[in-house]
């Protein structure tokens, strides 16, 4: 009975140290999270986003046009190689100004992606300052 007892006791303590360590961890996630939240909202409302003149101009021949374009047809709009203004338009994806979407007419000769402007997401200066430039 008294092996029972101390095991009882062995088994309380663990379960004690467990939810203390639960506990523990819930608030430094907490934590964790209030300075996630912070540097998000840093993020948001800072030029994180640095533009180039090129970037720019890559991105306002997509909004300016009424339709999707292939790398290839920007490239000979913007007088630069095909494979730099893929980079471009890969850097305007990951801005989210860009969207990328598959070319459903694709053969040989096509490309495979189109791309589109993603006007909902440029910030407000650059949806002004293409306005004030068409």
């Amino acid at each position: 009975m008294n092996q029972n007892s101390t095991l009882l006791t062995e088994i309380k303590e663990i379960l004690f140290q467990q939810e203390k360590s639960t506990t523990e961890l819930r608030k430094r996630i907490d934590q964790i999270e209030a300075r996630l939240s912070k540097i998000e909202e840093k993020i948001a409302n800072s030029q994180q986003f640095k533009l180039t003149p090129a970037l720019l101009k890559t991105l306002k021949i997509l909004v300016n046009m009424d339709r999707a374009a292939g790398a290839k047809e920007l490239a000979q709009e913007l007088k630069l190689s095909r494979n730099l203004v893929s980079s471009y338009l890969n850097k305007l994806e990951s801005y989210g100004y860009v969207q990328r979407v598959p070319n459903i007419n694709e053969s040989e000769t096509t490309t495979r992606y189109l791309f589109t402007a993603n006007y909902k997401n440029l910030p407000q200066k650059l949806k002004q300052l293409f306005q004030n430039s068409a």
